[in-house]
């Protein structure tokens, strides 16, 4: 019998996984790749575009904007503060033009034209060429044509003010004012294949108008533009313009150039005259300074020479060289010593040839004669107030009884005479009377102080130590200030003691 056998069951295999296509395995990493590269680049576009000097540059050069270009001549201003600068000021008067070097904040030189309020000076109308003046630290040091040194000028005093106008007026603080305008024009222009950025305003900032020195209230119709340099964002070009009818400036005009390559020293003069300038110091001769501010140079010169203040006899030759002492405060010479630069040539000699008594050089031929010219010896008469040199009034008012015709008695006690000092009520003035070169007699007039002009003074004087002695009398009148005061002393009373000093001669 056939044993019957069953066939075994075929278990199907298990299904498998369809591999996924070899392409888009592929593509996935590439594409997260892509993505991330495109991230990147974006990323540092922007950060390029908005966050570097370069890709604020290169922004503004498709889409300008004034809060842009500000920030981008603010940055440009930090890595150099050197540069040149060509300034034009324009006012009711007339226009200064100046050439301004910066070495850095604190270095400025500049060569101008400083005005002068000293009007019948002999010299102060005569300058043609720019005076080199030097800030240093906001401290201002002007060189004297006269003799070349640096005398120091007061910010407060009219060269000083326009000194310091000029300073102001830096590429930085020029950005700095301008920031402060509200929805100026701006736009690109292409001039010569190169691309600049103009602003224009007809809004005036008020830290620009006191930079100017110029009152609010006084400017019609302002205009103010800038030029900047598209490629490196420094500034080239600045104006300022208003029709105001007063006497302020009307228009300024600035061009910027040489920014990082101005390699000029600029340092405190070595030298600084500490009693101004020549014309400074010829105006306490001449009547014509109206705040007294050279009266005080004087005085400074009595303290450092003479050791006092008021003291000394303007007219005395202390060491007999032919200068009296107000001309060699004036030339600048020693009046203690013959020979002040030694070169075996008296002081009066040199300044008659037309030299410098300090340091022997040839004047120019302006102030060689103003020198000559003040040289001689110039006396006023008695009593007769001012005396006029040509068209210019003596600074002092002098008087002299001269040694041969002046003598003091033996066993003279005091001297008696009357006078009247009469000032500009602004101003201060003192009266002094020397004998030789000792002061005997000061007498002084405060501003305000009221004056009785229809009486007399008597002045009691002690002589006592000159008794015996022949010298001469000199009668000295310095005001503060403008004129309009005087001096008259009654010679014809004059009296030592109980005896009329008479006759007497007045030069």
């Amino acid at each position: 019998m056939d044993t019957f056998q069953q066939a075994p069951v075929l278990q199907p295999e298990p299904a498998q996984d369809s591999p996924e296509p070899t392409t888009q395995k592929s593509i996935l990493p590439i594409v997260l790749a892509m993505l991330l590269v495109i991230v990147l680049v974006v990323g540092a576009f922007s950060f390029f575009l908005f966050f570097t000097f370069s890709g604020q540059k290169f922004l503004n050069s498709f889409l300008p904007s004034t809060e842009r270009t500000f920030s981008l001549v603010e940055k440009n201003m930090e890595s150099t503060d050197n540069y040149h600068e060509n300034i034009t000021l324009v006012d009711g008067v007339g226009s200064t033009q100046v050439s301004k070097s910066v070495a850095s904040s604190s270095a400025i030189s500049l060569a101008v034209k400083l005005p002068t309020t000293i009007t019948n000076s002999t010299v102060a109308g005569i300058g043609e060429s720019p005076t080199n003046v030097v800030v240093i630290n906001d401290k201002i040091y002007a060189q004297d044509p006269y003799d070349n040194s640096y005398y120091q000028i007061k910010t407060e005093s009219t060269e000083g003010k326009l000194v310091n106008t000029l300073s102001l007026l830096s590429a930085k603080n020029i950005t700095s004012a301008l920031v402060e305008i509200s929805n100026p024009k701006i736009e690109l222009v292409d001039e010569g294949g190169s691309k600049h950025i103009l602003i224009t305003s007809n809004q005036v900032p008020e830290s620009l108008l006191n930079m100017l020195g110029i009152s609010k209230g006084t400017i019609l119709s302002p205009k103010v533009s800038i030029k900047i340099d598209a490629k490196n964002y420094a500034i080239e070009a600045f104006s300022f313009e208003t029709e105001n009818t007063g006497s302020g400036i009307k228009k300024a005009n600035v061009i910027i150039t040489n920014y990082g390559t101005n390699k000029e020293v600029i340092a405190k003069p070595a030298a600084v005259n500490e009693f101004g300038s020549f014309v400074q110091r010829e105006s306490k001769y001449i009547r014509t300074e109206p705040n007294g501010v050279y009266d005080y140079l004087w005085n400074s010169w009595e303290k450092k020479y003479f050791g006092c203040d008021k003291c000394v006899n303007p007219v005395w030759d202390e060491d007999s060289d032919g200068l009296n002492n107000i001309q060699e405060f004036i030339f600048g010479s020693n009046p203690l010593v013959a020979d002040s630069n030694g070169n075996g040539i008296g002081d009066q000699a040199e300044v008659q040839a037309g030299k410098n008594p300090v340091t022997g050089t040839v004047l120019s031929e302006a102030y060689a004669k103003s020198a000559k010219q003040l040289a001689v010896n110039q006396i006023g008469a008695v009593g007769l107030g001012d005396t006029k040199i040509g068209n210019a009034f003596i600074r002092d008012s002098v008087s002299i009884i001269k040694k041969e015709y002046f003598y003091v008695p033996k066993n003279a006690k005091t001297l008696y005479f009357y006078f009247r000092l009469s000032s500009n009520p602004d101003n201060s003035a003192y009266f002094n009377v020397f004998f030789n070169n000792k002061l005997i007699f000061l007498h002084t007039l405060v501003p305000g102080e009221v004056v009785d002009l229809k009486s007399k003074t008597l002045a009691h004087v002690p002589i006592e130590q000159f008794a015996g002695q022949r010298g001469e009398l000199a009668f000295i009148l310095n005001s503060f200030g403008s004129p309009g005061g005087g001096i008259d002393v009654d010679l014809n009373t004059m009296r030592i003691d109980n005896n009329p000093v008479f006759p007497f001669l007045a030069y």
